[in-house]
């Protein structure tokens, strides 16, 4: 695409989240720059994923919206997310999705805001363990 072309286009971000140490000076930076909300854990931003649900209320799409738009991690938690969403809507069952995810070990990594998942290993044992609690577990 030419750079014109590129120059043209109306780029509109939506600032959805924000997060920061200090309490004061993140909620001036939300306000400030418009975020619509602002947390001083990191984790409260990844740590409820929106869940697409097919007729029957299994999972069929999953989004993670990072908070830093176009980091290495973003990217490749969006491919998971597109990749895990194929996979589901071509017939493999939560259950066996939790199995496959639950427990890998990578950062980032630690406590969650959630407290029925205390704990996680990596982004993707946490969207295994909160697809298990929701999905897995309730249909047993």
């Amino acid at each position: 695409m030419p750079v014109e072309l590129i120059e043209l286009v109306p780029l509109l971000p939506k600032l959805v989240a924000i997060a920061g140490r200090d309490e004061a000076a993140v909620a001036g930076a939300a306000q400030r720059y418009g975020y619509e909300r602002w947390t001083t854990d990191w984790r409260d931003i990844v740590s409820d994923p929106t869940i697409g649900l097919f007729d029957n209320g299994q999972p069929g799409e999953v989004f993670i919206k990072m908070s830093k738009e176009g980091s290495t991690l973003s990217g490749l938690i969006q491919g998971f997310c597109r990749a895990f969403s194929l996979a589901l809507q071509h017939g493999l069952s939560p259950a066996d999705a939790v199995e496959r995810f639950r427990g890998m070990r990578f950062e980032p990594m630690g406590p969650t805001s959630n407290p029925q998942i205390p704990e996680a290993s990596s982004i993707l044992d946490y969207v295994a363990r909160y697809i298990d609690l929701h999905f897995v577990q309730t249909s047993d």
